[in-house]
């Protein structure tokens, strides 16, 4: 029910609209608010409460988006790449990609590197590991003997040393 007039007074039980009398008990929420001024207080805060928050969740959103637009842009200005999802400077990206060569390379040429320089300071390979050429030779010798001669050094008689491509398990490179 809708009731239009000039309001003339309250009291604790009834509002008064012109001629009209009403209990205050028997009007909805909102026109009570309307009325008592305890209630309107609350309800005021309550809304700028609402709208404070309301507001505040607007801002973080819009300062949220408004990084995301500009924050590539600044970065690259200032030297930064996007690497799986991290901000890094050029100079670091450089240095992890010079890092990451490095241990490739050194994982390639680390076997080659250690033959050479066991040969250079007179290693050989016999049987899986590196040994002085004197005590390959003799453990190849005591070998032979109890093997037989066609194993260790010479292939089948050959009078040739095997060569590094043939390196089997027993066998010296490079003896002189």
């Amino acid at each position: 029910m809708i009731v239009k007039g000039n309001l003339r007074s309250i009291d604790e039980k009834y509002i008064y609209i012109d001629a009209q009398k009403f209990r205050i008990a028997d009007l909805d929420g909102r026109t009570r608010t309307l009325t008592d001024p305890e209630l309107a207080d609350r309800a005021k805060e309550k809304y700028i409460l609402e709208k404070r928050i309301e507001l505040r969740k607007q801002r973080e959103e819009r300062a949220a988006e408004a990084e995301e637009a500009i924050a590539d842009k600044l970065y690259t200005d200032a030297g930064y790449l996007l690497v799986k999802g991290e901000w890094i400077s050029r100079d670091q990206y450089l240095r992890n990609k010079v890092d990451e060569r490095r241990q490739d390379l050194a994982k390639i040429l680390a076997v080659p590197l250690q033959k050479k320089v066991y040969y250079e300071n007179g290693f050989v390979l016999y049987d899986g590991d590196w040994m002085p050429r004197d005590e390959a030779i003799h453990l190849d010798e005591r070998s032979r003997s109890v093997e037989g001669p066609s194993s260790g050094l010479l292939d089948d008689g050959d009078a040739e040393p095997k060569s590094p491509e043939d390196n089997s398990a027993r066998s010296i490179w490079d003896i002189e």
